[in-house]
């Protein structure tokens, strides 16, 4: 993921002006090169005296945008007044994405934690899991962000241009790197451990079918973790022999 992003923030980096076209045409060809992109996004900075003229270059291309927040009732409304704000402003595939462009991202707590840590550190970060519905499946899916910098001092967070951003479904991440023979003969839960609670609960953001049957946890000692680091966040994937692999192979 991280080198996709990086490519996407080369493109900004090296023009002067990338147009809506531009960014469609630029990131196109990696929805069918990699599994469980939801989105890819453009969410540029902008600061409280820039608004007004942002939105009315922006309704240019779509009458009435604006950049908005939700409301205590989950709606989209105008965003109240603030020092920056980082609108969703490019998003592919825009068929599915148009109903949230102007979506402030730093409004949303969810979100602001992994949009802080990449502008702070200058790096690529992900979020906590997020609910989302991905080809007709219903799962967790992760928000990630690469800073774009520009100017004389890249290093300095007033040069902050804004940040690539994507969306991703875990499950067809992990479906679209694995062969078909591992489909059929392991199982895998992956958690997020990286806030476990005080009763020490995980984050679960995908598990295979019957990862939980009865007849893997008469070989536990066939059971296999590793950790994951992915954007500042740890992941726990764990694996076992398919109930299925075991009763063929005794």
């Amino acid at each position: 993921l991280e080198t996709m992003f990086t490519s996407i923030r080369s493109f900004f980096l090296a023009s002067d002006l990338v147009s809506r076209e531009g960014f469609r045409v630029f990131v196109e060809p990696y929805f069918s090169r990699y599994k469980g992109i939801y989105s890819l996004a453009w969410v540029p900075k902008v600061n409280y005296a820039q608004r007004q003229a942002f939105e009315k270059e922006a309704a240019k291309s779509f009458p009435g945008f604006i950049i908005r927040q939700l409301n205590s009732q989950k709606a989209l409304v105008s965003s109240d007044p603030k020092d920056v704000y980082y609108p969703l402003l490019y998003s592919e595939p825009m068929s599915t994405q148009e109903k949230i462009l102007g979506f402030d991202i730093s409004s949303a707590p969810g979100r602001l934690p992994a949009l802080i840590l990449a502008r702070d550190e200058k790096r690529f970060a992900a979020s906590s899991r997020i609910s989302i519905f991905y080809e007709g499946e219903a799962g967790f899916g992760i928000l990630c962000f690469l800073p774009v910098f520009k100017g004389i001092s890249p290093d300095e967070i007033k040069n902050l241009q804004g940040f690539v951003g994507g969306l991703f479904f875990i499950g067809s991440m992990y479906e679209g790197a694995i062969s078909n023979l591992a489909r059929q003969t392991i199982r895998v839960r992956i958690d997020d451990i990286s806030e476990v609670n005080e009763i020490g609960d995980k984050s679960l953001l995908y598990h295979t079918s019957n990862f939980n049957n009865a007849a893997n946890f008469e070989y536990s000692d066939l059971i296999s973790t590793a950790r994951l680091s992915l954007g500042g966040r740890s992941w726990q994937l764990t694996a076992r022999p398919a109930a299925e692999f075991i009763a063929a192979n005794r």
